[in-house]
């Protein structure tokens, strides 16, 4: 690459690496306490979901924030930070700036109910990542 400095022209070589991507299932877990799996095929068909649907929770951890906002296990997450999440890559490439105490918004669909909704939350990051 060259690169110039003042009136100099310098040639320099950068190595390039590749990064790992973040891990969207541990980040999910660790920050929100939420467990969540990509949504399968049958489901899909059944609630007639697009293929940008998101995920599905699994489970919801017993006091974290996702807890506390009401979260349940079969709510889709739709969006984090505004953001469309297809996928749990989506989910670690949204999630790994965030802090302890950064505020989440969360956007779901619970389509276990009697009539299915869309929601919208803030959760408080939480732990260690």
């Amino acid at each position: 690459m060259k690169v110039r400095r003042g009136d100099k022209v310098l040639s320099v070589t950068v190595k390039l690496e590749s990064i790992p991507l973040p891990d969207g299932a541990k980040l999910a877990r660790e920050l929100l306490g939420l467990e969540l799996v990509e949504i399968s095929a049958d489901l899909r068909r059944r609630y007639d979901l697009p293929e940008s649907a998101g995920l599905m929770v699994e489970r919801v951890l017993r006091g974290s924030s996702a807890d506390r906002a009401g979260i349940i296990p079969s709510d889709l997450i739709l969006r984090l930070h505004r953001t469309p999440v297809m996928n749990l890559r989506d989910v670690g490439l949204v999630l790994e700036q965030t802090q302890p105490n950064d505020p989440v918004v969360v956007e779901g669909l619970r389509i276990d109910a009697d009539r299915p909704f869309f929601w919208t939350g803030t959760l408080r990051a939480r732990g260690h990542k």
